[in-house]
Order: structure tokens, then sequence, then C-alpha cells
């Protein structure tokens, strides 16, 4: 990437110095934040959810390492690593680990530790794979931004709820984002290979991200498809090897049935999550009871699979007409906004791995103050708490409160209040396919930086 480098631009040291001043003010105003992701707070007696989520990982790999079955219940583990037993009736308790067998590969190094000093040395290690994914996006955007642009970025980054709801929680979304972020430099860089080793592995950590598997079939770049292929292959037959094959039947039959019931909470930002919360809420969440306009768990899975259909026809029409490098990123990123468009479940803290897209969607709408407008007010129902967001706007659509406390939602506050960061999503994707078009159309009219090659096109280098 040294050709980029005469054309990075010099901050002057007064903006610097001042994000240096904002990045330490913002640190301060975070601090208990941070405290509480290096030193977790242990669930009190008769709690639903342990909130510290890394928990999963670190229980199961326990478990392996003492003989038990992976997938032990959470109230046992909690009582055997805590010595705390939730409460297994709560409505918002999990009861399995909910993620897949080879998530628990990242657990088994943490597994020696105790809780505390394992969850502390996750998220150290999260915050290492966030900046090194802002690097990453920042040194190969087109044209390159100064270093110095992680110091506002992290700054902002600090202040979103997703990025707060990470660290309490100790998620996984940091190393998705990494190895998605990496995946899209590798491409990129015509190292095929690479991209579909690491879009391999995030999948198999986490299932969802097999999605952006279409932006390489819709390119044809069949070495980063096959690549991405053997490496979940290899670690699915790591862990079946490490664990044993009952861990998968366990996965199978016990975790994705209870998995599968949060599809209808009203948190599920997700397309998803909107049909479901339409027809088969089945899986209430505190703050809310939800009226379906039906219950038809059918009716739920057939819209479901349309609105994945549509998204996937979009961007087949999209993708492979992407031929600038330009429009090649955006395309990556608009295919990376659809995978949350169209994952089972879309949880805040999922909204981390939108830094790749909104960057690329950002550098391209600089020159219209219109869509940079656009942009900001898509991103703020996203960037803040979701019960903000959502209870000031039952407020306004006059929702009613159901008998056992909470909001009570009919289908008119579903398709309203409920679905704002949906809708959020989809507006977003709109923005990214109206940017795409714009980058392309200025390509294809010959607005090329004087003295510079064009960049070699994505499918070019992998097929």
């Amino acid at each position: 990437m040294a050709h980029m480098d005469h054309s990075r631009p010099a901050w002057p040291a007064r903006r610097i110095v001042f994000w240096l001043a904002a990045l330490y003010l913002v640190c301060l105003w975070q601090l208990p934040l941070l405290e509480h992701a290096a030193a977790p707070q242990l669930p009190s007696p008769g709690m639903g959810l342990l909130l510290p989520d890394f928990f999963q990982e670190w229980a199961s790999a326990r478990n392996y390492l003492r003989g038990s079955p992976v997938y032990t219940p959470q109230d046992v583990t909690a009582e055997r690593y805590l010595g705390v037993r939730p409460n297994s009736t709560a409505p918002n308790f999990i009861r399995f680990n909910a993620h897949p067998p080879a998530s628990v590969l990242l657990g088994l190094p943490f597994a020696w530790l105790d809780f505390q000093a394992a969850f502390a040395v996750w998220n150290a290690l999260s915050l290492l794979f966030l900046e090194v994914s802002l690097w990453l996006i920042v040194r190969r955007l087109d044209p390159p931004l100064s270093a110095w642009t992680l110091l506002p970025a992290t700054a902002l980054l600090l202040l979103t709820y997703p990025f707060c709801n990470q660290m309490i929680h100790g998620q996984l979304n940091c190393l998705l984002l990494v190895l998605v972020t990496g995946c899209w430099a590798a491409a990129r860089s015509g190292r095929p290979i690479l991209a579909g080793s690491l879009l391999g592995v995030a999948t198999a950590v986490k299932l969802f991200p097999g999605f952006l598997l279409l932006y390489f079939v819709f390119r044809r770049a069949w070495k980063a498809v096959v690549a991405a292929v053997i490496a979940a292959l290899i670690l699915l037959l790591v862990t079946a090897l490490l664990f044993g094959p009952e861990t998968y039947r366990s996965y199978l039959q016990d975790v994705l049935p209870q998995t599968s019931l949060y599809r209808g909470a009203w948190l599920n930002m997700s397309l998803v999550g909107l049909w479901h919360k339409l027809f088969d809420p089945a899986k209430p969440l505190p703050g809310f009871v939800i009226s379906p306009v039906c219950y038809s768990p059918r009716l739920a899975l057939a819209g479901s699979a349309f609105s994945a259909v549509c998204v996937a026809a979009a961007l087949a029409a999209i993708v492979p007409r992407s031929r600038s490098q330009k429009g090649s990123d955006l395309a990556f990123g608009l295919t990376l906004v659809a995978m949350l468009l169209v994952s089972p479940v879309t949880w805040d803290h999922y909204l981390l791995l939108l830094l790749l897209p909104v960057a690329l969607f950002w550098q391209e709408a600089s020159p219209s103050e219109s869509l940079k407008v656009t942009l900001c007010s898509l991103l703020v129902p996203l960037a803040v708490k979701p019960e903000v967001t959502v209870n000031h706007l039952m407020v306004v659509a006059g929702a009613g409160r159901a008998p056992g406390g909470g909001w009570l939602a009919t289908p008119w506050e579903t398709l309203t209040a409920l679905s704002v960061h949906c809708y959020a999503l989809l507006g977003l994707f709109v923005i990214g396919a109206l940017v795409l078009r714009l980058a392309e159309a200025r390509c294809a009219g010959g607005a090329q930086v004087p003295g510079r090659a064009p960049h070699a096109t994505v499918s070019d280098n992998t097929s």
C-alpha cells in the first residue's frame, strides 16, 4: 500500500492536540464503563441473565476441561463456577451457551483463569481487535486518511451504545469485525485465499457472517469462496474431534431451538425480527409485550424468507456491476449491511460491524450535503441505547401499558416504534446502493486521479 502514502493528508498540530484532549475527556466520561469492562460485576442471586456474555465461551471451555458436556445448562455452570444460581424461569434467561461449538475454542486459553480475569483479558484483546480494524479501514480508504483519524474515530466510537454493550457483555463482535475487515482488505489487495480464510473463521465462530459469501459468489471470486468453505470445515472438524460429535448434536437439538425463540424479541433489529414480531413474538423480553397481527409461525418464516430473497436479489443485481475498486469496496460494505438485515437475530451490539460500510459510505457521500445529512440521521438511532429511542417513540405513538407492566405493543407500535432500527438499517442499505451507483458513474465518466494507475477489481484478482 505504499502508493497511497503520497496522498495521505497531514494534520496540523492544533487538530491533533484537540482530538487528543477530546479522547481523554471521553475516556474520563466513560471511566465507569471501562472499569466495568476490566472488572465485571458478577450476577446477584435470582438474576435471569448473566450480564457478562463472555461467560458462555468461558464456562463451556471449563466444562470441556473438567470432562462435562460443553453445552451444560448455564444455571448449572453459573452455580458451579460463580457460586450463583440464576432464575432459570425468567423470560430473559439464556439456558444454554447460544454460540456455535467453534466459538468455544476462543474460551480455551481463558478457562485456566477465574472469570473476572478472563473477562478483563478478553475485553483488552477486543479493544486491540477494534483498533486494528479502524487502522485497516483508515489505511485502505481511497483516498487514504491520516493515521491521526484514529483519534476522532475512537472518541466517537466510545460514545456509542453498541460499543458500550460490547464491553459490558464481552461480546465477540470486535473479533468478527477484525476478521471481516481483514477479509475486505485482503480481497482488495488481491489475496483471495486469505480473504476467504478469514471469512470462513468468522462464519465458524458466529454463523451469520457466512452471508458475506454472496459477495464473492456474485463476483465469481471462486478462490475466496473455496477458501472460506475449507476454513469453516477445518474448524468444524477440529471442534468435532476435540469436543466430540455429541457437541454438535447438542447444539442442533438443544441450543438452536432455544435461540430461535429470540427472533421475535423486540430488540431484534433485522427484517426477520420484524416479521416474527408481527406474527410470532415467541420470546418476550422485559419491558415489552408484543401483540401479533395473528399468531402464525408459518407467515413469519415465509415473510423472513421473502425478505432474504429480495435482499439477495438486490445484491445479485448490484454487486457484479461494481467494476472499479471504489465500487468493489462499496459493494462489500453493502453486502455487510444486508447481512445484518437478514440475520435471524441482529442485536444492538452487532452494529459495531457497520464501521466499515459507514466509513465507505461516508467518504463517498462527502461531496453531497444531503446524502451526509441523511446518513447521519440513519446512524443516530443505531448509535444510542435502543430502549431510549423506543420508549420515546412508544410515548409519541400513545402506546398502552401491559397488565403485568411494561409497554403493550400492538401491530401499529411494532410497525413504527419497535421497527425504527430495522428501518434505519434498510435506509443504510439504500444509501449504500445509491453511493455505489454514483461512484460507478463517476468512474465511468473518467474520474481518474492524475498519475495513478487504476486499481484492479476484486474479480480480476480472485477468479
